[in-house]
């Protein structure tokens, strides 16, 4: 996958070509997306236990919003990763209670949260990712399809404007 460096404002704006950031194929769409950013320093923490760990990313992890073309396909796939991650982690949650009258319900419930925790993993690795540096007033956007960053240092090269 590749990756560009862009004005803050044309990701907040979705000021791209037509392209699909994902397949590189022509789209009409563009979809509005949550970037979380949470700084490296947290996984130091990770040695002293996880709910520290947690609480660290959860309150030093800022979000913003940002806007990508992305085909209806890429769309699709992600919100059914979403929707299988949501109901089978409520479903595992609720089998590991049950699991407190019969053993059996532990495993289904086990089972149910590794097939949520596959989902989550699927689509982080399947979605975009941005990082914003506040002082350039930029964003660097990874894990985008080759075609994509073509597509937008050709309209740059058109305006003559320096990647």
């Amino acid at each position: 996958m590749a990756r560009i460096t862009v004005a803050t404002d044309a990701l907040t704006q979705g000021q791209f070509p037509p392209v699909c950031c994902k397949t590189g194929v022509h789209t009409d769409s563009y979809t509005r997306i949550r970037f979380v950013e949470t700084p490296g320093w947290t996984w130091i923490l990770l040695p002293f236990g996880f709910l520290p760990f947690l609480i660290a990313r959860m309150f030093a992890s800022t979000e913003f919003d940002g806007v990508l073309p992305m085909s209806d396909a890429v769309g699709r796939r992600l919100s059914t990763l979403r929707r299988i991650a949501i109901v089978s982690g409520l479903a595992g949650i609720a089998s590991m209670i049950g699991g407190l009258v019969a053993w059996g319900w532990v495993v289904a419930g086990l089972s149910l949260l590794a097939v949520a925790a596959i989902c989550i993993v699927a689509g982080t690795i399947m979605s975009p990712d941005a990082r914003r540096d506040l002082g350039r007033g930029s964003v660097e956007i990874s894990s985008v399809h080759r075609r994509f960053v073509e597509t937008i240092e050709a309209a740059w090269a058109q305006r003559g404007i320096a990647p």
